[in-house]
């Protein structure tokens, strides 16, 4: 599984970078702040659901946060917040192209379910 820690690290980074308080973030994404802290902490597993608020906060694309560079494979079970990203030791090519497509889908369908359930924002 993606490192709970890798996630935090960068959410925390990311705030730094923009100079923003965990308070507001966390306000802006929709959680709690004492969530967030653990969040940027990686005490606990950030939701799929959460990045992509934080992806749309920061403009960022999904890959920022799940290092989707390498050899990985997507499990996603039937609600989108539980999705997680897991390292494999090696992938070949054709099978790491259909686990991005996958991706890129499921990144579709979460934004669109955000869109839907958050207008305007």
């Amino acid at each position: 599984m993606e490192d709970v820690f890798m996630i935090g690290k960068k959410l925390k980074q990311l705030r730094e970078d923009h100079k923003y308080t965990q308070e507001g973030v966390a306000i802006d994404i929709g959680v709690a702040t004492s969530t967030y802290s653990d969040y940027e902490r990686g005490v606990v597993q950030v939701p799929a659901v959460v990045v992509v608020k934080a992806a749309e906060f920061y403009k960022k694309d999904l890959s920022y946060f799940y290092n989707l560079r390498g050899p990985v494979s997507i499990t996603m079970n039937d609600q989108a917040s539980n999705g997680y990203v897991e390292q494999q030791h090696s992938i070949p090519k054709e099978v790491m192209d259909r686990l991005m497509a996958r991706y890129e889908t499921m990144n579709e369908r979460l934004i669109a379910l955000l869109e839907k359930f958050m207008p305007g924002k």
